[in-house]
């Protein structure tokens, strides 16, 4: 049986193949963080700063995140 490891405070990041070099808030790396049990989903971006390179990272809980194929509801059209 292979061994059960705790994978809690840790996470991943990986390139965003839909990156865009051409838009400033297009995130350059995509992944995710497990937290007591809650996988957040992370986007970091390069930035520079007064000749210093670095990345801003930015984590997004599951339950702010839409849910995927979940479209707006919309009004039922009202008859005239």
């Amino acid at each position: 049986m292979p061994e059960q490891y705790d994978n809690d405070l840790r996470g991943y990041l990986f390139p965003y193949e839909k990156h865009d070099e051409t838009n400033e808030r297009s995130p350059f790396l995509k992944g995710k963080l497990t937290v007591d049990g809650t996988e957040y989903r992370l986007t970091a971006w390069k930035k520079e700063k007064d000749g210093n390179k670095f990345f801003s990272i930015a984590a997004q809980h599951p339950d702010d995140a839409p849910q995927q194929g979940s479209q707006p509801q919309r009004k039922a059209a009202q008859p005239f």
